[in-house]
This record gives C-alpha cells, sequence and structure tokens, in this order.
C-alpha cells in the first residue's frame, strides 16, 4: 500500500497486502487460497478508496485493485463496455479459472456489472458486489477544492497526493461522469450483492439494480452514520465561516465535542487551512495563541485584548444569554455570531448573518439573542413549539437503539430535537428543551423566559423542581449573586421561585446547565391539604374576629395599595378584611384533580350588612 500514488498512475491490477506483513506480493503465492477479490475503480481512476474495507474482508482471499489508465497518455474509453472488456482480459490473464469476486461502486459499479456479465458468458462463477448513485460527482460540483477535501479524508496515502495528481483525477472523474450518465447496463443473468447504508441520507437505489438482476439479489444494510453527512457539514460550516489556507482557525473546545471535531478540526484539515489549538481553559493565554497564529476566526471564551486578525467569534453549544452578549458586545462590539446545531445532525444547522450596528443591538441586546438561518440545504419548521429540522446531514440514527431513533426521527426524516424555538424576524430564536419546561399546576414556564426576566447577574439557572401536588415548583439555582439581588427576584418576580439553592449549579463541559440534574437534587417543601385547610379554617375564625370584636376599627387604617404590589395580596388588604364585614364567610382548599391550587377566603356580599 505505501506504492499506492504511483500504482494509480498506472493502468492495470494490483494488489492490496491485507494477510501479515510477510506475506508474498506475487499471485502464485496465493494458490491455495480462497476466490480473488477485485475492486473496480470509482470514477476517480482509483481503486484505493476501498482500502477500509481491506479488515472487513476474510485474509483467505486476496485483494485486487484496478485502476484506470492514466489521462496524459491514454484518451481514454468511449463507453462503459470498453474498460469492462480491457479489465476482464487481464483478469483472465491472471486467473483464467475463477471464480471472481468483483467490487464496485459508483462508476465502479456499473463496470463490474459489465465485467460479470462478460465472465458469466465465458462460463465462469461470479460473485458481484455492485453500488451505483448517478448523483455521486456530477461534472460541474468537481472543483480542485472539492477534491482535495474528499482526498484528505479518505486516508492519509491519498492526502500525499500532489497538485498535479488531483488535476488528473478530476479529468478521470469528469470523463466517467459523462459515460455513466449516457450507460444503460444489460441484464446479468446470475446472482449480485448489492450493500447500502440505511437511515435518512441513504439512497434507495436497490430497486433500480433489481430488474438487471437475473438471479437473487442479496441487500446489506450498514447501519452506520455515512460519511458524506460528517462531509457535507464540514463544508458548509467551513465556506460559511471562510476557513481557507491563508485564514487560519482556531479553538480550545475539547476536540471530542461535535462543533470542535467538524467545524474546527474537519474544517481545517479538508480545506488545508493551520488549526490554532488551545489545550487549557486559558482565555488569556488561548488569545494569544491566536494572535501568534493569526487566525481569522474561533471558538473562544474571550478575554482582552483582542487580536488584529479575527474577525469574529463563533457562539454555539448553549443559547447566549442576552446579559453575555451585553457584556461582549462591550467589550469587543459587534464582532460575534451565534450559531445552532445537534450532533445528531452533524454540527451546525443555522447560524445568524454577520449582523453589525443597530441590526447587532437590535437582535443581540433588545431581545434574546437568535441563533439564525438555516445552512444551504437544511429545512426548519416548528411543531407544537419544537424545533424540527430535515437535512441531508442527519446521521442514521442511535447507535443499537431503533426505539429511540424512531423518537428522533420521522418517517420522512424530520429530527425532532427537543429544543423549542419561535420566528422573530426571519431568524429562530431557542426558548429552552421541552423536557426542561417546568409545569406548575398547569401554567407552563420556559426557564430561559423566567431567567430572562430575573435578570439577575452572573451564571444562575430556573429549574423544575419535583412537586407530586403541582407536578413542578420553580426553582432557583444562584452562585455567586448577592443575597439582596435573590432577595428582590424571591419577593417581587412576576414568577417567584419556590425553592432557593446557593450552590449546586452544575453544566456539561461546554457549558449547557443541566437543568434536569440540578432540579432533581432540590426539594420542595408544602403543608399537607388536611393542615393547609384547618389553617384556613383559622383564618376565617380570625375574620369573624376582626368583623365584631375591637380590631374591627383597624381595617380602615389599612396601608394603601401600592403598584407593584402582589395582586392577591392587595385584594386581601383592601377588599377582603372589608368584604368580611358584609355577610357570611368561609374557608376551602382549592384543588384540580390531584393538584393542590391553594385556599380560598370568601365572604357572601349579597346579605345585609350587619349594623
Amino acid at each position: 500500500m505505501e506504492d499506492l500514488p504511483v500504482l494509480a498512475a498506472q493502468a492495470g491490477i494490483w494488489f492490496a497486502e491485507q494477510a501479515a506483513p510477510d506475506s508474498s506480493y506475487l499471485w502464485e503465492g496465493y494458490a491455495d487460497m480462497g476466490a480473488p477479490v477485485f475492486r473496480v475503480h470509482s470514477p476517480s481512476g482509483i481503486s484505493g478508496l476501498y482500502a477500509g474495507l481491506l479488515g472487513h474482508i476474510d485474509s483467505t482471499h486476496p485483494v485486487y485493485g484496478i485502476d484506470a489508465d492514466d489521462p496524459r497518455t491514454h484518451t481514454g474509453p468511449g463507453s462503459i463496455e470498453e474498460p469492462a472488456e480491457s479489465y476482464v482480459e487481464e483478469l483472465l490473464a491472471r486467473s483464467p479459472d475463477g471464480p471472481y469476486h468483483l467490487l464496485g461502486w459508483s462508476f465502479g459499479g456499473l463496470v463490474s456489472h459489465a465485467m460479470a456479465i462478460r465472465l458469466r458468458a465465458r462460463g465462469a462463477e461470479v460473485l458481484t458486489a455492485a453500488g451505483h448513485r448517478d448523483d455521486e460527482y456530477p461534472p460541474e460540483r468537481l472543483t480542485h477544492p472539492e477534491v482535495s477535501a474528499l482526498l484528505r479524508c479518505e486516508g492519509s496515502l491519498l492526502a500525499t497526493f500532489t497538485e498535479d495528481d488531483v488535476d488528473r483525477l478530476v479529468a478521470m472523474s469528469r470523463r466517467h461522469a459523462r459515460l455513466m450518465s449516457g450507460h444503460r447496463p444489460e441484464p446479468y443473468p446470475g446472482d449480485a450483492v448489492h450493500l447500502a447504508t440505511t437511515g435518512p441520507t441513504a439512497v434507495p437505489d436497490w430497486a433500480d439494480w433489481c430488474p438487471l438482476i437475473g438471479g437473487h439479489l442479496t441487500e446489506h444494510l450498514l447501519d452506520i452514520a455515512h460519511h458524506r453527512a460528517v462531509l457535507g457539514n464540514t463544508a458548509k460550516t467551513a465556506e460559511l465561516h471562510d476557513i481557507t489556507p491563508d485564514r487560519p482557525h482556531g479553538t480550545c473546545l475539547p476536540l471530542y465535542h461535535c462543533n470542535a471535531l467538524v467545524l474546527s478540526l474537519l474544517g481545517t484539515h479538508t480545506t488545508g487551512s493551520p488549526l490554532v489549538l488551545h489545550t487549557t481553559f486559558d482565555p488569556a493565554g488561548h488569545l494569544a495563541d491566536l494572535d501568534r497564529g493569526g487566525a481569522r476566526t474561533a471558538a473562544i471564551v474571550p478575554a482582552p485584548p483582542w487580536p488584529d486578525a479575527l474577525d469574529y467569534l463563533v457562539t454555539a453549544a448553549a443559547p447566549l444569554p442576552r446579559a453575555l452578549a451585553a457584556c461582549f458586545h462591550r467589550l469587543y462590539g459587534d464582532r460575534l455570531r451565534q450559531g445552532y446545531g445537534l450532533t445528531g445532525a452533524v454540527n451546525s444547522s443555522l447560524t445568524t448573518p454577520r449582523l453589525t450596528g443597530a441590526d447587532f443591538r437590535a437582535a443581540y441586546l433588545d431581545a434574546h439573542p437568535p441563533v439564525g438561518v438555516p445552512l444551504p440545504g437544511t429545512e426548519v419548521r416548528i411543531e407544537a413549539g419544537e424545533v424540527w429540522l430535515r437535512t441531508p446531514d442527519l446521521v442514521d440514527g442511535y447507535w443499537d437503539d431503533p426505539a429511540a431513533t424512531a423518537a428522533a426521527v420521522t418517517e420522512d426524516g424530520w429530527l425532532r430535537t427537543g429544543d423549542l424555538g419561535e420566528w422573530r424576524d426571519g431568524l429562530l430564536v431557542l426558548r429552552g428543551r421541552r423536557t426542561e419546561r417546568i409545569d406548575r399546576g398547569g401554567e407552563k414556564h420556559h426557564p430561559v423566559d423566567l431567567e430572562r426576566d430575573w435578570a439577575l447577574p452572573g451564571v444562575y439557572a430556573a429549574v423544575a423542581v419535583p412537586e407530586p401536588a403541582l407536578g413542578h415548583d420553580v426553582g432557583l439555582v444562584a452562585t455567586d449573586q448577592s443575597i439582596d439581588a435573590v432577595r428582590a427576584v424571591v419577593e417581587r418576580a412576576a414568577v417567584r421561585p419556590s425553592v432557593l439553592a446557593f450552590g449546586g449549579y452544575r453544566a456539561t463541559a461546554t457549558g449547557k446547565p443541566m437543568r434536569t440534574a440540578m432540579g432533581r437534587a432540590l426539594v420542595t417543601r408544602r403543608i399537607s391539604p388536611s393542615r393547609y385547610e384547618r389553617l384556613l379554617g383559622h383564618a376565617a375564625a380570625c375574620a369573624e374576629e376582626i368583623d365584631t370584636g375591637p380590631l374591627a376599627a383597624l381595617v380602615p387604617r389599612c396601608p394603601p395599595v401600592r403598584a407593584d404590589d402582589d395582586p392577591v395580596c392587595a385584594a386581601f388588604d383592601r377588599w377582603a378584611w372589608q368584604a368580611a364585614r358584609s355577610g357570611p364567610r368561609g374557608a376551602a382548599v382549592l384543588r384540580a384533580g390531584r393538584h393542590d391550587l391553594g385556599g380560598l377566603l370568601w365572604t357572601d356580599r349579597t346579605t345585609t350588612p350587619a349594623k
């Protein structure tokens, strides 16, 4: 395999070693082994793209690659049948008796199919594994950077190709693509094997082969995430952020994170761009590295000073709080873009356009920051408040968990993200996770909305605290906020937290608050319904005593209602006590199903007031 770049420039059949290092490269050394496997080249003209299959083929079968003629020295075939006839003659010269195993993909699938027809006509036993896609390599899309990106992702040996080698591959791919578009395969009278990937990005071409196979067509479905989903998102995000060899990119995210893997690592690798990687949580040190490396874009935690070459930062993983956006704007201005994506959709699915001046302030500072518009080829819709995505970059599903896959992905390829969102001025705005929504006795509250209203400084979280009667109660997990600031929220917020914790804030490695885990660690204290009912009875008796006893003279002295008073307390202060003098009174516990909704004091105002 070390000679692959040289052999790829020559026509003919070559051997790919997969057994022990001391195995012979000579055909005669495998006389007692199983039937050989011949790999017919892809549109690029080289068979080395099948190298990843070597570990999955039994070592008793020698594996050979069939490469195309060099277009610099040969005019090239005028049809699919021409290379098929040539390859059959060379194959028979090496092994006249058979049997033969032929393996082809895309252009190679059509050629191996034509080879199988010719070998079968000569009485040879053939097993054909052929897969074909008409849209695999359209000529108009074969640019030099795209081919280079594909080669880099196929393995280190192919990445050693020079620009001249790449130009040769492009020429062969264009020539073979033209042959594919005009080819009409003949029926093959024997059996065949069809390999295909599963999932939303799979191409259902098995039915296309059925009329062309006279024997039994066996299909093997490979339940894996197609690498083109990863490469597709890599190409989109690299183009979006203009990652090119003369525009280095930097990150301090761990490379196991989807964004760092796809955008930063593969984005720079496939474009041949430098990657400035910082491996410790040291914002100032990372910015210094970015400055030294001349990075033009980066995904980082900022700290002054701003590197001269850096255009903007990309923020993702968790929704950007408006307070943090305002802090960033004070330090660095509008050099910020927020994106959104999930691992299941391979990194980024939406990104905000580059906004400046008043547009940036309106989107990021005057309202909750948006996550942007869909990338090319990505569809977004809102179903019952939940964000759904459909993209060619979607993975096939959860590993060995078909139930979870069915719950997350619809039959027509929509991914239920679990995120709640809405459109605002053409940009998607997230409101939190569906599973993190607080349901308190039928009242629905989104944690992000509550945090927005509480407007505390620093890091904190609104969480759903399990409560057996109401379903949830509202919890606040504070960190380094002052007691006075938290007290103001508890006393005056429109939705007040019933449970408060200083400390215990938890987040993922990328900063996402772990709301469910924090909420489960908290408990809410509630009075039992029977005790609550007894207390209400005491309150009714107290009201009776106020009406008939010496305390009645104090009622007119109740303090006036303030605009910021709680409506219920205001009504109780200014009306309930006054109404208590006008007739029969009582108390009761209010319930809705198993939910305790509090208590009620009442008086019958239709009776004649006592004199």
